[in-house]
């Protein structure tokens, strides 16, 4: 019996292979710890600031070919489970316009329309159609993340001129403090806005008097991010491995969906 979706099934995994490669590199590289923290404090001692410093740096755009890799067979997936659907029906014979099929990817119900030729002769049966349409990311919302194709297509097309972009971020950490003065306020703020590079502020302490004394333990915790089109609270930056697990699992929902019409 022919597996017809098995070049689809094989993309994914290769995916799956590239996902697990930079994952794993990446953790490898936080068990060196690469980078430490420095403290310094103004003049009358009424902000303590806390600043990265680097001692290796992260080898971005070898993980950022690597994840090119990964949204590429992602993205061939798709397309490679419609190509195996219209050869289901014209099998031992190539289906026709086979050069032109692909998997649509729309951000709204009249682009999909206007797509449907990419199915060949899929497009005239109504259940995969409709299939097809009930995956595309307007109808695949998942609040506040941005729809998983959507962010797929975005990724995917912008690897096609640049190497996907990776950078080091901190998302939060753990702050001990000692030795302030009686009745000293403090105000802590985590400067995460931005890349992080080496001599970056990434934690402020303001207090209301001089803390001359203050001590200061961090235990920051960074992750290597991505880039992405902006999510429905504005965020526009997330880890690397979420973000492409995230994509990945859609990508085999929508396979595992267009199996059941063979």
């Amino acid at each position: 019996m022919v597996d017809f979706l098995y070049s689809a099934d094989l993309k994914l995994q290769r995916a799956n292979e590239h996902l697990n490669a930079v994952k794993d590199e990446m953790i490898a590289y936080g068990e060196r710890k690469p980078y430490s923290l420095s403290f310094e404090r103004n003049a009358d001692a009424t902000r303590h600031s806390a600043y990265l410093r680097v001692q290796e740096e992260p080898p971005f755009d070898s993980w950022g070919l690597i994840i090119g890799d990964c949204l590429q067979n992602l993205r061939a997936a798709l397309d490679h489970a419609i190509f195996g659907l219209a050869t289901a029906r014209s099998w031992p014979k190539p289906p026709p316009n086979f050069e032109s099929l692909a998997f649509p990817i729309c951000k709204r119900p009249e682009h999909f329309t206007g797509s449907l030729a990419k199915l060949g002769v899929l497009s005239q049966e109504t259940p995969v159609a409709a299939t097809v349409e009930g995956l595309q990311p307007y109808n695949r919302r998942h609040p506040p993340d941005v729809p998983a194709l959507l962010l797929l297509q975005d990724l995917n097309n912008g690897d096609k001129h640049r190497v996907i972009s990776v950078t080091r971020a901190a998302v939060n950490g753990d702050v001990t403090t000692a030795n302030l003065p009686p009745g000293c306020h403090l105000i802590a703020k985590w400067l995460i806005g931005g890349t992080l590079k080496d001599g970056t502020e990434v934690f402020r302490a303001t207090l209301d008097r001089p803390a001359p004394n203050m001590t200061m333990e961090l235990d920051l915790k960074m992750f290597p991010s991505i880039y992405h089109v902006a999510d429905d609270n504005g965020v526009r930056r997330s880890p690397v491995d979420q973000v492409l697990a995230y994509i990945r699992d859609e990508v085999a929902y929508s396979i595992n969906a267009l199996r059941l019409h063979l």
